[in-house]
């Protein structure tokens, strides 16, 4: 199969672009269906015999026409091709001529709009948790400013980096554990889990160096940096559950860091959002009734969101 080729400058011009749409949606006042939502929206719609051919593909990827025809029996041959052509017309499969001799066509899932919905979803999560945590270091600092002298060792700052290094390691986790949990129904192409994570592993480091700021900041030597933060990486409690997620919520508003920690939520809630019932059985209610696509309808009543939700996720 084809590889689906995406440098780090068009990965870097798509962040700069959700960048973009989330300032303006700021100076705005409003996040709504004309903001970032609009990006992750898909402007194919498909019906129900070509929702089952894609199914049927995405576990049967390399199928001929003929092995569609034959495992999607709702609906006649003519129109099983028909739909076909249609989704080869739209974009949402591809076909590939794996023997030259023969010159059978073999249909595979187009999974470049994975590939660039991940580039947006991180781009997002990148801009708001830089966001994030330049603000906990406005709040570090203003009392340290108070105190008149800075303490690596007090509460406040102990506990507000371990609640950004969970959001961290929540990332990297869920990736990694995505892909396997959902790969019987949703299996990607070498090619693909390779664009994926060089993607994911670019955005990373960009992300850890970020993370790196507030001990930076706070005069802790460079050598200590790394150890302090691998230390506390492979000790702090990795979950997304609804009570992990109300107790994130509790402490961000704590600090005032309320409006500043949701789009975080929500970058991550877009990322995660296929695993979501995996990592808490209780979601599993939301996700059937429609309710789980936007996190604050499971804190309603217990929580007053300070936005509205960025986007979507599908």
């Amino acid at each position: 199969m084809s590889k689906i080729l995406v440098d780090r400058n068009e990965l870097e011009r798509v962040r700069d672009g959700v960048v973009y749409i989330l300032e303006k949606g700021r100076n705005q006042g409003t996040i709504g269906s004309e903001g970032p939502q609009t990006i992750h929206d898909n402007t194919y719609k498909l019906d129900e015999k070509e929702k089952q051919i894609l199914e049927y593909l995405k576990k049967n990827p390399g199928s001929t026409k003929e092995d569609v025809v034959k495992n999607v029996n709702d609906y006649s041959r003519v129109t099983v091709l028909i739909a076909i052509t249609r989704l080869l017309e739209g974009g949402v499969i591809i076909t590939i001529h794996n023997d030259k001799r023969n010159r059978i066509n073999h249909l595979y899932v187009n999974f470049e709009k994975a590939i660039f919905s991940l580039q947006q979803n991180l781009g997002v999560f990148q801009y708001s948790y830089s966001e994030l945590i330049d603000k906990a270091i406005e709040r570090l600092f203003s009392k340290q400013v108070e105190n008149g002298r800075i303490e690596f060792k007090t509460i406040p700052f102990v506990g507000l980096f371990y609640k950004l290094l969970g959001l961290y390691k929540f990332l990297c986790i869920m990736y990694i554990t995505s892909d396997i949990f959902l790969w019987s129904s949703r299996p990607l192409d070498i090619d693909t889990l390779h664009n994926k994570f060089e993607h994911f592993f670019n955005t990373l480091k960009e992300i850890h160096h970020k993370l790196l700021e507030i001990p930076i900041r706070l005069g802790i030597k460079s050598e200590e940096i790394e150890e302090i933060v691998c230390s506390m990486l492979c000790k702090s409690k990795y979950g997304f559950s609804k009570g992990d997620l109300s107790d994130m919520l509790r402490f961000f508003e704590k600090y005032n860091l309320g409006e500043d920690f949701e789009p975080v939520v929500d970058a991550l809630w877009a990322l995660s959002y296929s695993i979501l019932p995996l990592i808490d059985p209780s979601y599993k209610k939301h996700h059937k009734n429609g309710t789980l696509k936007d996190w604050r309808h499971i804190f309603k009543g217990s929580y007053k969101p300070k936005t509205k939700q960025w986007f979507t996720p599908f």
